[in-house]
């Protein structure tokens, strides 16, 4: 890990309000340690869950040193689920830290990941857990049903789809969300989007169904305008970002911290029963 990778991790847990700093701090110095020692795989807690951690796992560092390393995000996901049996997709669900928070919860949880490798650890981690309402996807929601290429870096968080086969990539299968809801009749009322770069294809894939939709979670790495468009135009408002501990929703701005959050009106209305506030 270099100095600047170092740092940044430092800085994420210092605006963490959950976590006192020391603590995730110290966890992460104990983590690069056991890097060099090459102690991996181990089992980590997370949330009321048990997940493998790897060596080569971002989304791994971060629940070591943080837990619910989407401290606001990960709350609220966990708040609304508790209460009815809704349905999440966690699109790029990687080793399934929002998969297994989501299924601790009385919802429907379905989980795409298309990376081979990164796939078996989602569903080890799921079997782990004996978790009955969720259901795995080795494959990639996008705006077309055909094969197509991820890039295949040890480091599992920053795959990505290319547009054709490149020296470090491998074949995938890939899906429109339409065609999957179509053939399972089943429509997600809360999604996450975590697909480096690939969130405009996936939003254009849901089709007429992308209205149904009531909470979006996606972090926006490319096409920002495009995607903003899309979700405009299917009545998602946003995006914000949250303060879970003060039940505010604020306009996200310069570089969020978190997923960005867009949400419906019947979601809004929803929350807004429940305490939350809108800026």
């Amino acid at each position: 890990m270099s100095l600047r990778q170092f740092f940044t991790s430092i800085r994420g847990i210092a605006r963490n309000p959950y976590v006192p700093v020391h603590v995730g701090v110290g966890k992460h110095v104990l983590w690069q340690l056991r890097k060099v020692l090459n102690l991996f795989p181990f089992e980590q807690q997370f949330s009321q869950s048990r997940i493998i951690a790897t060596r080569h796992s971002g989304v791994s560092a971060l629940i070591n040193s943080q837990g619910l390393y989407d401290p606001n995000n990960m709350r609220l996901l966990r708040e609304i689920l508790d209460d009815s049996e809704r349905v999440f997709f966690d699109i790029g669900a990687n080793i399934g830290s929002y998969t297994l928070l989501a299924s601790e919860q009385p919802a429907r949880i379905f989980a795409f990941e298309p990376h081979p490798v990164t796939f078996q650890l989602l569903e080890k981690n799921v079997k782990r857990n004996g978790r009955s309402n969720v259901k795995l996807y080795r494959l990639a929601l996008g705006s077309e049903n055909r094969d197509s290429f991820l890039t295949d870096y040890r480091e599992n968080c920053i795959n990505r789809i290319v547009k054709s086969s490149e020296k470090y990539s491998i074949k995938i299968c890939c899906m429109r969300g339409d065609s999957l809801i179509r053939d399972t009749g089943v429509i997600p009322e809360i999604v996450k989007i975590d697909t480096e770069g690939h969130e405009h294809e996936v939003l254009n894939g849901m089709g007429d169904y992308l209205v149904q939709v009531d909470l979006l979670f996606v972090e926006i790495t490319k096409h920002r305008d495009a995607v903003l468009e899309i979700l405009l135009e299917n009545g998602l408002r946003g995006p914000y970002s949250l303060a879970f501990s003060r039940k505010v929703f604020f306009p996200a701005s310069g570089e969020p911290q978190e997923d960005e959050v867009f949400l419906s009106d019947r979601e809004i209305c929803r929350l807004s029963k429940k305490g939350y506030r809108f800026q």
